[in-house]
Order: structure tokens, then sequence, then C-alpha cells
């Protein structure tokens, strides 16, 4: 049966006069290194490594090297920011200039493997909020006596943003870009950087102790087990934390800034210094939150030894009642808590069983 449409009658166009903020990616991997490639060009973006070679960049040069090893996972990075350091530049100096032209990056590797550029890296990544991975094939660093590898001296900083491999081949592989080409893969929080298995790089033949004392050290490494797989042991940065924590905690950080942002940008003339008011920012607040739970980094909602529910998450919001005239006056808002529980990840098992006749 034919109808006319109701458009003749009334026609309506809804424009959207909300503003969306745009934050940085936690996928989006630079690798600095000296190259003559577009001379002027301090930043290159690529999706291939070939684009490298048709560039006219030998297929045997480290930066091709380190780019082709991001793409070489089963599962990578869309693109890898290529950042340009000049022959005679500081690495920090270099940094601070792509970061200038486009800063929207979050990880973070370096071509040289030289332990001054390295520290340089590790206290820009630091005080800029990227995460740093760089691997060293220093002999020292499986020692646990040793104290002057690279990963002692990051560790003795304390640097939360920096992290280690042990490679015994890291002077002509790059097994660092491997791994965080491969866990830019997955969402912030839905990852663990131990258990990874590793395309186009070599693994490393370690004693027993000399993993130990990598591990003491929150060096990563890259193993083979039972003459059958090797995967990444390890996973945290130099200051002890997993890794994975470290970027899901960067991600939440950004997720409540750009939703309560949104909120009172985005409010109908304002957001008043009312109880409504300051549940609308609970509620930013909390859609980060479940999607921090849906992405795997809070633990779901659980039960105790009782069948009693443990939340995944605790706000706790002020009464507008209980506010400060001053903070009133400044119209600042302040005691906007909340206390959330780690996933985490399982690394290992101990299992206990019993063979008998009967149960």
């Amino acid at each position: 049966m034919k109808m006319a449409k109701i458009d003749r009658l009334v026609n309506v166009a809804i424009d959207l006069n909300t503003t969306t903020i745009a934050g940085k990616s936690f996928s989006d991997l630079l690798i600095l290194g000296e190259h003559t490639l577009n001379n002027s060009a301090r930043l290159l973006v690529v999706t291939d490594p070939n684009e490298l070679l048709d560039l006219g960049l030998k297929s045997n040069n480290p930066l091709y090297i380190a780019v082709a090893t991001a793409f070489a996972q089963p599962s990578h990075v869309a693109q890898v920011f290529i950042g340009r350091k000049a022959q005679d530049e500081s690495v920090t100096d270099a940094l601070a200039a792509v970061a200038r032209e486009n800063n929207s990056w979050y990880g973070l590797a370096l071509v040289s493997r030289e332990d001054a550029d390295v520290m340089l890296a590790a206290a820009w990544a630091e005080a800029n909020g990227k995460l740093f991975v760089t691997a060293s094939a220093d002999e020292k660093l499986p020692q646990s006596v040793e104290k002057t590898d690279i990963a002692s001296k990051l560790e003795a900083k304390q640097y939360y943003r920096s992290a280690v491999m042990y490679s015994h081949k890291a002077t002509e592989e790059y097994p660092e870009i491997a791994l965080m080409s491969y866990s830019f893969t997955f969402y912030p929080g839905s990852e663990t950087w131990n258990l990874k298995k590793l395309a186009g790089v070599s693994y490393s033949p370690l004693m027993e102790g000399e993993y130990l004392a990598c591990s003491k050290k929150n060096a990563t490494t890259f193993e083979k087990f039972n003459d059958s797989f090797a995967v990444t042991q390890g996973g945290k940065v130099a200051a002890g934390e997993w890794i994975d924590i470290i970027r899901f905690r960067d991600w939440l950080v950004q997720e409540v800034q750009i939703n309560v942002t949104s909120v009172l940008i985005n409010a109908y003339g304002k957001v008043p210094y009312t109880d409504k008011g300051i549940q609308l920012i609970g509620a930013a607040v909390r859609q980060a939150l479940d999607l921090g739970v849906a992405r795997g980094g809070i633990a779901p909602t659980e039960l105790d030894d009782n069948n009693k529910e443990i939340p995944s998450y605790v706000i706790s919001l002020p009464l507008a009642a209980k506010v400060s005239n001053n903070n009133k006056g400044k119209r600042l808002l302040q005691d906007v808590k909340f206390s959330a529980r780690l996933a985490g990840a399982i690394h290992l098992t101990e299992i206990k069983g019993n063979l008998a006749y009967s149960l």
C-alpha cells in the first residue's frame, strides 16, 4: 500500500552541536633514528616497510630493519611513525621537535643502542607521558652482580615509562619493536606483555640464573621452551610495575579527562554546582570505568566467600551542600574519587593433583 511521506508536511534536520574531543592513540609507535629520507621531513608515517625502500633506504639499514620488524608480526600496528634525528642532534632535541610536529603517538623506540641515547629517551618519555622500550645485548645484563648495564641504570632511576629487553642479538635485531607492535594491537587493559610469541627476531639461550638476573633487574627476555615455542618472559617497566598496567592507567586518565571535559563543554548553558550537576560529572567518570571493565583492565563484579558482591569500582562524590563556599566561589569541584580493582593477568600456574583408585 503506497502512502505519502510525512517529510512533505514536516521536514526535520538536526545539527549536532556537541564537540568531540580527540585523544592520543595508545597503539601508535614512533621509531626515532638518523636518516636522509625527505631531508626536510621531521616525521614520516609508513604502513609498509617497502615504502622506505622506495624512498632509497637500503634493506640492511638499521632503521629499515626496525620498521620491518614492526610489520613482521602476525598481528601488528597499522602504521609506524618515523622520527628523524639529525646527526649532531641530541635525542632530547629530536624528540621535542617530533612532538611539536605530531604528538599523537604513544610508544617510543630508538634505532640507537647507545646507553647515553637510551637514558635521554627514557628521561624524555618519563616527562612527556610516553612509553619507551629498548633492548640490550650487554653481557653484563644477565649477570646479577653487575650494576652498570642499562637495565640497572634505568631501574636505579625508578622509571615507570621505560622498559628493557635483553637479547644477545640486540645489536642487529629489534625484539622490543616486535613486542610493542604486537602488544599495541590490543586495547589497553586487555593484554599482558608476558608470554608473547614474536616473529622475525631470535630467542636468547639463557641459563636459569641468567634469566633470574634479568628478571631481578625488571628486564624482559625472549626464550625458547621445550624446544617447541619461544615466548617473552617478564613484561615490566624499569621500576617494577607491569607494562600493561602503565598503559591502561594512561588510557584511563585520558578517558576520564575526555568524558568529563565533554560534559563541561557540551552542557546546555552550564553544569550547575548542585547535586544534579555533580552527578553528571560522576556519570562521566563511571562511563570511563565501565569501558575499563569491558576492555579487561578493571575486574568485573565478583563474589566473595559469602556470596556477597565485590564491585568493580566505587565512586565517591561530594554533596553540594557540603562543598565549601570558597570552592563554590572558585567554581572548583574537588573530592571526586574512585577506587577500582585491577583485573591483572595470570602468568604462572601451580596445579596439584592426586591419583587414586577411588575419589
